[in-house]
Formats: structure tokens, C-alpha cells, sequence
């Protein structure tokens, strides 16, 4: 961490920059540069505020490489006692005339603020009689097709333990996740419990039911079947044992090799393109995240949670995991400010700048990985 200082002293016309290293402990201080400058001939003379403001502050840059610094704190101070007063060439007329500027937006911000609350508040009644509708017309086609299964909300109780919170695998502002075993398919769930009573969860729920039952591909977490009773919104789906790919990644639950992430990776890819070509329409996920990519018993790769899925263009989730299977980190890391101090992204396209890419790579795999393959992988993720 570096602690800098800038002073100037308008009787001696004299600029200064210091630094201050904190390392290994102790302080280190060293001045940088100093400079003879009248910054009277340089800035602007004191006008009124009203008409255009003299502001302080400061800049800097790295040449022709990514800005890698975060500032984490500063302040401005004076000991000067002749500033001149900007009230002293305030005008009487003009302070009126912003006053009532003011008081008339004032009223009018009031009235649109009510006006789009009052909007919002009925649209959202409308919105929750139309997700029931919704979800009443999804009972009404999963009944005349084949495929998802109907079950009674005791079946699915009884699978969970009735939804024991030992069995739990996840929770959620929209629903809570249980691990179940259905004895009459003899097949492990993930059975998904959403209430009736959350507006938002209704709306993701009849949105996630409505897609992924019509989606039929070996990397996409299939449904199972579904349960609308006693209150509730139950999907059940297969079960995931190896759980989500972050826990991997970012949690050490297991350390994947290079043949496993780049398979995952083509997994993803795979799935992608499947969601592009899906009928006249391409399927938006909205929810693309290492978190989401669900691994099966021999880690392969299945993309989960449709929740704010919709059929339009599709976005860029993809290149942001591709990066983190390839370098082992997150998107935006949450470490120290002097190990991560930029985002991901930003911080390989810095290396790939110098020359340097696979010096991103996850330092895990030792350099265990296919050249080719690890710079296809982080190409595509920027």
C-alpha cells in the first residue's frame, strides 16, 4: 500500500509529490518531483459558483497499460485565510430564481414519484394474477404431453423427508433446494420449493417450468416432474452429486485437472450452441455462472437454474466462465486489494497485452494443460 501526498506553497510557488511505501513492516518515504509553478497563471480566477465552479482534484495514468491501482482514500485541505467568499458575488435575484426552480421540481418529482408508484403497485397485482394464470395453463399442458411427470405433494414430501433441512442443498430469496429419492423411479431429485406467497419466485418459477420443458439435451439439467399443491410450487429435476462448478473452482471441495475443465468448457459450449438453435428463437439464460454449471457423477457439465431464462438474443455469461475455468478465479475476486486488484477480464487482457497470457492460468495446474487449448479457452473469454 502506498500513501501519496501533493503540496503546493503559493508564497515559494513550489509544487511537490512525496510517497510514502508501506513494506515489510516499516515506512519507507522518498519524494518524487518537484516543480516551480504559479498556479495563479495556470488556474482560473475565482468566479461565481452559480456561473462556473473552479473544482480540485487529481489524475494520473500507466502509459499504455491497464490502470492496476485502486485508490482507497482521499482528502483536500487549506490553511489559506484569504479565499475569497463565493457569497459575495452570489446575486440576490439569481438565488431567488434557483430557489423557485427548485421548489417547482420539487413538487413535480413528488407527483411523478406518486403517480409511478401508484402505476407500479397495480401493474404488480396484474403481473401475479397473470403468473397464476400462467402457471394454471402450464398444469394444463404438461397434462397433455408426455414427458415431466404430475406428482402428489405427499410423494414428493416423503422423498425429501419431508424437506428436512439436513437434506437441504441450497437456499435462496425464491426457494429453497432439497435432495429426495423417488422409490417408485428409483432415482435421486433436486426438488425446488418455491411459495406461493413470493411474488418474484411465481414469476421465475412459471418462466423456468415453461422453457426447460421443452428442452431435450444432454448438458441441460433435466426436469423431472412438478407438484402445484397445498401452497406450493414444487419442480423436481435430477439430481447433481458432484453439486455446482464453483464449489470446485473457488471452494477446494475437489481440484479439477485440465481434462476435466476443458471438458466442461466444451460441455458449455455445446450447450450454448443447442440453446442458439433452438427452434425460431434463441434462449437468453440470464443466469449464466459457474454456480449454475451443475457436474454429474463424471463431471460432466449440465447448465442449470432457468428462473430468468426468456427467448430472445443470447448474452455473454459464457466468456466470463470460460475465464474461470481456465484461471481459477472468480469474475470480480473479493481478495486483497494487492493480489486482485482488478477484475478478471481486465486483468488477462493486461497479460495478454505483454505477452504474457499464460501467466493467467490457474497456477494450480501447475502448467499441466494443452498450450493451444488453455489460449483458445482464454480467448474466448475475452
Amino acid at each position: 500500500m502506498v500513501e501519496a501526498w501533493i503540496s503546493y506553497n503559493s508564497r515559494a510557488c513550489l509544487l511537490s509529490v512525496n510517497f510514502t511505501n508501506f513494506k515489510d513492516g516499516g515506512t519507507h518515504e522518498f519524494g518524487i518531483t518537484s516543480l516551480l509553478v504559479n498556479l495563479s497563471q495556470v488556474l482560473p480566477e475565482w468566479v461565481p459558483v452559480v456561473l462556473s465552479p473552479t473544482f480540485v482534484g487529481f489524475t494520473a495514468t500507466t502509459g499504455i497499460y491497464n490502470e492496476m491501482h485502486k485508490i482507497l482514500s482521499w482528502k483536500f485541505s487549506t490553511d489559506s485565510d484569504d479565499l475569497p467568499n463565493p457569497r459575495r458575488h452570489g446575486n440576490l435575484r439569481v438565488l431567488v430564481m434557483w430557489l423557485g426552480i427548485f421548489a417547482g421540481s420539487l413538487g413535480g418529482s413528488l407527483g411523478i414519484v406518486w403517480f409511478l408508484s401508484r402505476r407500479k403497485w397495480v401493474r404488480n397485482e396484474e403481473d401475479d394474477v397473470i403468473a397464476l394464470d400462467e402457471i394454471d395453463r402450464i398444469d394444463d399442458d404438461f397434462r397433455k404431453r408426455a414427458g415431466p411427470l404430475e406428482f402428489y405433494h405427499h410423494e414428493l414430501a416423503l422423498a425429501t423427508n419431508d424437506f428436512d433441512e439436513k437434506g437441504k442443498l441450497g437456499e435462496g430469496g425464491l426457494g429453497d433446494v432439497y435432495k429426495g429419492h423417488l422409490r417408485k423411479l428409483n432415482s435421486d431429485l433436486a426438488v425446488k420449493r418455491v411459495s406461493r406467497n413470493s411474488k418474484q419466485g411465481i414469476k421465475e418459477y412459471a418462466s423456468e417450468v415453461k422453457i426447460i420443458s421443452q428442452l431435450r439435451h444432454r448438458n441441460l439439467v433435466q426436469l423431472i416432474g412438478w407438484c402445484h399443491e397445498k401452497g406450493q410450487l414444487l419442480r423436481a429435476c435430477e439430481f447433481m452429486p458432484n453439486g455446482s462448478l464453483d464449489l470446485h473452482l473457488f471452494k477446494g471441495v475437489s481440484f479439477l485437472s485440465w481434462e476435466v475443465r476443458h471438458r466442461i468448457a466444451q460441455d458449455l459450449a455445446s450447450t450454448f450452441l443447442y440453446l442458439h438453435e433452438f427452434g425460431n428463437q434463441r434462449i437468453l439464460h440470464r443466469g449464466i455462472k459457474s454456480s449454475n454449471m451443475m457436474l454429474d457423477t463424471d463431471f460432466n457439465a449440465k447448465l442449470g437454474d432457468f428462473g430468468l431464462a426468456k427467448f430472445v438474443n443470447h448474452d455473454k455469461g459464457f466468456k466470463v466462465v470460460t475465464l474461470e475455468i481456465a484461471c481459477g478465479r472468480r469474475s470480480i475476486e473479493q481478495g486483497s486489494a494487492e493480489e486482485y486488484p482488478v477484475q478478471l477480464v481486465e486483468w488477462v487482457w493486461d497479460l495478454y497485452g505483454l505477452g504474457m497470457l499464460f501467466d493467467a492460468a490457474d497456477p494450480r495446474l501447475s502448467k499441466e494443460f494443452v498450450r493451444e487449448q488453455m489460449k483458445c479457452l482464454m480467448l474466448v473469454g475475452l
